[in-house]
């Protein structure tokens, strides 16, 4: 995981998106983008009372890792609930939002 960039607080946990998301958030449009940040906002606001979809069949690097659906895109991030925190590791199209995970 690289170094933590950016990060928002909502009322919940603290979101924090590395460097690598961040520049993947920054390939999007605008309108893209936008929808992105709103959803991040949102898991934060809400990360205590949804269900974490977590995924399957990862490397030992990724365990844990989480999914959220916004649109055609995919948010992929971890949660620490000890710490109030969520970790963005990734955004990408839905199409290959997961080839790139297993190696």
């Amino acid at each position: 995981m690289d170094n933590p960039q950016r990060t928002t607080k909502g009322n919940g946990y603290q979101v924090v998106i590395t460097q690598s998301a961040r520049k993947q958030i920054l390939k999007l449009d605008f309108k893209n983008a936008r929808k992105i940040y709103e959803r991040l906002k949102w898991l934060g606001k809400n990360a205590d009372i949804i269900v974490h979809h977590q995924l399957t069949s990862l490397p030992d690097d990724l365990k844990g890792l989480c999914r959220l659906h916004c649109g055609d895109w995919r948010i992929l991030y971890w949660i620490y609930h000890s710490q109030k925190r969520i970790v963005v590791y990734g955004i990408a199209h839905r199409s290959d939002a997961y080839k790139r995970l297993i190696k």
